[in-house]
């Protein structure tokens, strides 16, 4: 009997893997660019015209999850897998590891009721049981040749604890690289996912956003934070390759929540309590996390897009569930705690949507939070209890230009004045081959095409300098692991810059381009238009870089007065062509049509122009 009900759990256990191992291998997916890594990365990667080619399909591996909480690791910005030193498991287990950790309610469930069928009939088991016995041999000699070549993982059913750190705390942390080409304002969330390829050097980005979860960090009050969660050693490496690390602090650890029932998103317990009350858990980590990764980390921002509440469209992202009073008092513990860690240390606010708040007819949480501070009397003392505001800002690039111009009012209104950073935007792409059969491939939902996304990087990075946005990045370097099998992901998340396969998505070239060519903005004028648009922005070097593109949803001809010495017309790709002026000293552009309606609120709006041309312009001053 033993022998028998073993040899079915055996049998079971088999077709379930190879059934998640038929989820992995999925069909060869259409029109995925060949990820060319031979190429110069100094130049643009595009494909031919905007037709993507046939490239192959690699295998990926599920998405390592924590047995307690079900979150993956990867939200801890720990290696995608780890072992339970914290170490990065041998590439060939990743697809073993991944199964093991991704077993579903729904796969016990159908485990489960495939067993008791067969145990109904021991004569279907009879039938394969002799196949299966002679198999068993070798597929043990098979895993222990593995471990031994490769070393066996063990899988931790919880974030490894706190240990020696690999470096010193005190350590001083390397000078950063600011030799490359480039400018510090352009940037990128995660560009460290991307940097064992030597893809994030070649964007010419220069900040990033890191995350930090509390709850990841420090397993009990007082506790020294996880060294393992993000490594020393890999910040320095990011400020080697030049980027300047911002991080972003969030989720409350059960231990510290004042309302354990919210999970992460908890007001941390004690908030009232001064900022170094050792009983105020989140001053005392703050003041901690601080110092420990001061000079490596200078600038903090405290939570995300509290703005969001659960019944709005999208909740999803819902992260605290505090008041707006609770929050301006997160501010107030974190400002004094972040400063005695570290003087030279930036608090930015929460990045906030503005639109969400827009469409729910509620006052903006940004100017219910600025009245709070204008009413604290401490407030100016501690210069409002923040350094910069922050906007998360996606689809429309105008709203780059107009969101952050009404926030500078806003800030005026009260006395303030403020830098505005924009720490996310994006636009999803309906028609890329990693949504195939996941419902984000149809043209609707405010979903666009990838040569759409491509358009948006260069028409919303030029608006937001024109909107006088101090730094703005993209999010993000790196699709979530699982989005190229994993329908559940969102949609946002199989967005990025690089798929999960390493392939480059068209927005890839056209950011690299953009920031080549506004790199050193000294000014930028908007030109708005019911058809032809353009920004105009004058460089340090002398020269002008006009973004132009067609707000129209048909094609139009753009004519722009020749200002320089001589010009370049350049695609989204970087491919620059030379550019001469007529007769009448005017440069003629076609432009194609605007072709993304797809706003269920708005059909005949336009959510962004056609693709977008740049016109470079040299010796613009001596010109002039």
């Amino acid at each position: 009997m033993l022998r028998r009900l073993l040899l079915v759990a055996f049998l079971l256990g088999a077709v379930y893997v190879l059934f998640a191992a038929s989820q992995v291998s999925r069909p060869p997916l259409d029109r995925v660019p060949e990820n060319d890594l031979g190429v110069d990365l100094s130049a643009p990667l595009w494909p031919e015209g905007l037709g993507l080619r046939d490239g192959p399909t690699l295998p990926v591996a599920y998405p390592l999850r924590e047995m307690s909480s079900g979150r993956q690791v990867s939200e801890h910005s720990l290696p995608l897998y780890v072992d339970a030193s914290g170490g990065r498991l041998p590439a060939p287990l990743t697809l073993l590891a991944g199964l093991l950790g991704w077993v579903g309610a729904w796969g016990w469930a159908l485990l489960a009721a495939a067993l008791l069928l067969l145990a109904l009939d021991w004569r279907a088991v009879d039938a394969v049981g002799r196949a299966v016995k002679a198999a068993v041999p070798l597929l043990v000699l098979a895993l222990a040749a593995a471990a031994v070549v490769m070393g066996w993982p063990r899988l931790p059913e919880r974030l490894p604890l706190p240990g020696p750190p690999k470096a010193p705390v005190d350590a001083p942390p390397p000078a950063l690289d600011t030799a490359g080409p480039g400018d510090r304002r352009f940037g990128l969330v995660e560009a460290f996912r991307i940097a064992d390829r030597d893809l994030a050097r070649s964007l010419g980005a220069h900040f990033e956003r890191l995350v930090f979860w509390w709850s990841g960090l420090q397993a009990s009050p007082g506790a020294a934070l996880n060294p393992f969660f993000l490594p020393r050693d890999v910040i320095d490496r990011e400020r080697a390759q030049g980027y300047e690390p911002v991080g972003l602090i969030i989720s409350t650890p059960t231990w510290a929540a004042a309302n354990p029932a919210d999970g992460p998103r908890s007001v941390p317990r004690n908030l009232d309590l001064p900022w170094d009350h050792p009983d105020n858990y989140f001053g005392r980590f703050a003041e901690r996390l601080a110092r420990d990764y001061a000079g490596r980390i200078d600038d903090w921002i405290i939570w995300n897009e509290p703005d969001i509440q659960p019944g709005d469209p999208n909740a999803s992202y819902y992260a605290w569930a505090g008041s707006v009073e609770d929050y301006y008092q997160l501010l107030r513990v974190a400002y004094p705690a972040i400063k005695a860690g570290n003087p030279r240390a930036r608090l930015h606010l929460a990045g906030l949507t503005y639109w969400v708040d827009k469409r729910a007819g509620r006052p903006q949480y940004f100017e219910r939070l600025l009245d709070l501070i204008a009413a604290d009397p401490t407030a100016p003392d501690h210069d409002g209890y923040f350094d910069v505001a922050t906007l998360h800002l996606y689809t429309s690039p105008h709203s780059l230009y107009e969101v952050p111009r009404l926030y500078r009012a806003a800030l005026r209104a009260r006395g303030l004045d403020k830098p505005i950073w924009i720490n996310e935007t994006n636009l999803i792409p309906w028609d890329d081959p990693t949504n195939q059969g996941t419902g984000y491939d149809r043209p609707t939902e405010m979903r666009c095409t990838l040569a759409d996304q491509a358009a948006y990087v260069p028409q919303a990075f030029s608006l937001a300098l024109a909107g006088g946005v101090e730094r703005i990045a993209l999010y993000k370097a790196q699709d979530a692991p699982g989005a190229a099998f994993n329908g559940d992901v969102d949609a946002i998340e199989r967005s990025a810059l690089v798929r999960e396969d390493g392939s480059l998505r068209p927005a890839f070239a056209a950011y690299q381009t953009t920031v080549r060519y506004l790199a050193g903005a000294k000014v930028a004028r908007y030109t708005p238009g019911k058809e032809a648009e353009w920004v105009a922005v004058d460089r340090a070097d002398g020269s002008r870089t006009t973004v132009v593109w067609n707000a129209a949803p048909y094609p139009v001809k753009a004519r722009l007065s020749a200002s320089g010495a001589d010009a370049e017309l350049v695609d989204m790709a970087g491919k620059a062509v030379p550019l001469a002026p007529d007769d009448d000293g005017q440069y003629t552009i076609a432009l194609p049509p605007a072709r993304c309606n797809t706003d269920p609120e708005n059909p005949g709006r336009y959510l962004l122009g056609g693709d977008t041309y740049l016109v470079v312009e040299r010796d613009v001053a001596a010109a002039d």
